[in-house]
C-alpha cells in the first residue's frame, strides 16, 4: 500500500507547481527571532551520506530550528537504515510550541512527505520513508514507533545563552535554514552558542546562512570546514538555489542561494559541515 501511495513524482506531485516552495513560507516573529516554520524529509542525501562517513556511530544529536520534526525523524531513519544497531538519541529544539506538538505526534500528511520536486535522489528518499512510515485510515502517515522513541522535542532558542549552557555537549549539532532569518549580530551570538554544544571533534552542520557572514564567523571562532562533497551538497539544495536562478537582483528573496564558485574562501562559504576544535580539514 505504501508503495502505491508514496509515488512522489506521480500524479499528485504533477499537480503541485515546483514554484510553490512549501518549505520557505509562513515566516513569523516570536521572541524577536524570525525563522521558518516549514521543513522537509530527506532534503539532502549527499549531506547525510557525508555526515555518516564522518560520524557513523553518534550517541546524541541536536537539531535547532527543528520545526515540525522532519529533519529529526530523517536522521533517525537514516541511521537506522545504515545500521540498525546504531540508535542515536536525537533532540529537536524550536521556539514554536505548535510545531513541536506536531513533531511529537509524528503524524504527517501526504503533502508533508513531498518536497515539491526539489529532492534530487527521490528513489532513496522513497525507499527509506516507505520502511519507516505507516499509513493511517484517515489518509495520513505515522512515523513507526522504533524511530519515534529515539527522538525528543523541546522548546529552545539558539539565542538563549541560559538555555544553551544547560545542554550536554553532543556529537553532531544541526542548525539549517534558521540563521539566514537573523541579523548579523544574532548570527554571531548564535554560532558561538551552537559551537559550545558540540563535543571536541564533533560536527556542526550549518545550512542556509549568508555566505560571507558564515565564512567570516566560522574563521573567527575556529570552525574547520569539511570540504568532502562540498559542491554536491551545496548544489543539492535545489529549492533555495532555484530561487536564485529563477529571479533577478531586483526581486530575489534574501534567502536565495547563489551558485557554487571557487572563491578564495570557498571552503568556509560553501561548506555546510564543520568540525569543532582542532580537527584537520577533510
Amino acid at each position: 500500500m505504501a508503495n502505491k501511495i508514496l509515488r512522489f513524482k506521480g500524479t499528485f506531485s504533477k499537480a503541485v507547481s515546483p514554484r510553490i516552495l512549501l518549505h520557505i513560507t509562513n515566516y513569523f516573529k516570536r521572541n524577536k527571532l524570525r525563522m521558518s516554520t516549514t521543513t522537509a524529509f530527506f532534503r539532502n542525501i549527499n549531506q547525510l551520506n557525508t555526515i555518516y562517513e564522518l560520524m557513523p556511530t553518534p550517541k546524541k544529536i541536536f537539531v535547532f530550528g527543528c520545526s515540525s520534526g522532519s529533519e529529526v525523524y530523517t536522521l533517525a531513519m537514516f541511521y537506522n537504515k545504515k545500521n540498525a544497531n546504531i540508535t542515536p538519541q536525537i533532540v529537536g529544539f524550536d521556539i514554536d510550541e505548535h510545531c513541536l506538538e506536531k513533531a511529537r505526534r509524528g503524524i504527517y500528511s501526504f503533502e508533508d512527505l513531498l518536497y515539491a520536486n526539489n529532492r534530487p535522489d527521490e528513489s532513496t528518499a522513497r525507499e527509506v520513508l516507505e520502511e519507516y512510515i505507516v499509513p493511517r485510515d484517515d489518509g495520513q502517515y505515522r512515523i513507526v514507533e522504533k524511530v519515534r522513541t529515539q527522538c525528543g522535542f523541546n522548546i529552545g532558542s539558539v539565542l538563549d545563552p541560559n538555555f544553551i549552557r544547560n545542554l550536554d555537549k553532543v556529537d553532531i549539532v544541526f542548525c539549517q535554514n534558521v540563521l539566514i532569518h537573523m541579523t548579523e549580530k544574532e548570527n554571531s551570538r548564535a554560532i558561538e552558542l551552537l559551537k559550545s554544544t558540540v563535543r571536541p571533534g564533533g560536527l556542526l552542520v550549518i545550512g542556509g546562512m549568508r555566505l560571507s557572514v558564515k565564512a567570516r564567523m566560522a574563521k573567527r571562532i575556529g570552525l574547520v570546514p569539511v570540504t568532502t562533497n562540498c559542491c554536491e551538497i551545496y548544489e543539492m539544495q535545489k529549492d533555495l538555489r532555484g530561487l536564485w536562478d529563477r529571479s533577478n537582483v531586483f526581486n530575489r528573496p534574501y534567502y536565495a542561494m547563489p551558485p557554487f564558485t571557487l572563491t578564495d574562501d570557498w571552503q568556509y562559504r560553501f561548506s555546510t559541515i564543520f568540525r569543532v576544535e582542532g580537527s584537520k580539514s577533510t
